[in-house]
């Protein structure tokens, strides 16, 4: 599905195929749809693009020898990948409601996260349900029934190693 091919909301195909069976082409969520549309090109090209100016990157870091700016930066840069990400979902959920597809959230305001655990939950929600459903409970069920690793620790260790780096490869490796 196009508008939520690159970067999501991802959804199991059992929910989409239902989308796909209705016939509410441009209904009543239409306005919704356009008004989170537009609130989506907003994010992505207007807000995102304007912290991409002041965030850390290869050039201003070798600009700044001052922490306060660097510190600044930084918040810069972590506002910019929210409101990109956050956009560009906005724009793939707006799409698809002027279609009449209802897609899944896929952030629940993470900065405002209690501790890491819920900001991981909180960002990318789809990609985190995915990942889990098809990778890491099946990993975890596979090595406790071949009864070959003996110790919790490692048990619990192997999958979450391995469920960063296909979340890492999913991202991209750039330098």
């Amino acid at each position: 599905y196009l508008p939520a091919l690159t970067a999501g909301p991802i959804d199991r195909f059992q929910n989409f195929k239902n989308e796909l069976k209705k016939e509410t082409l441009f209904g009543e969520d239409a306005y919704k749809g356009g008004i989170r549309l537009v609130m989506g090109l907003v994010k992505k090209f207007v807000i995102a693009d304007t912290f991409a100016i002041f965030s850390i990157n290869q050039t201003n870091i070798l600009l700044v020898n001052s922490p306060t700016w660097l510190w600044m930066m930084l918040f810069a840069f972590s506002l910019m990948i929210f409101f990109d990400f956050s956009g560009y979902t906005d724009i793939a959920l707006g799409m698809s409601a002027l279609l009449g597809i209802s897609l899944p959230e896929n952030f629940n305001r993470p900065y405002l996260a209690k501790n890491l655990t819920d900001f991981w939950n909180r960002w990318h929600m789809t990609l985190t349900q995915w990942i889990r459903a098809y990778f890491f409970f099946p990993l975890t069920r596979c090595l406790k029934s071949q009864n070959t690793v003996k110790s919790i620790i490692i048990l619990n260790s192997i999958p979450q190693l391995m469920t960063m780096v296909l979340i890492g490869l999913w991202h991209g490796i750039s330098p």
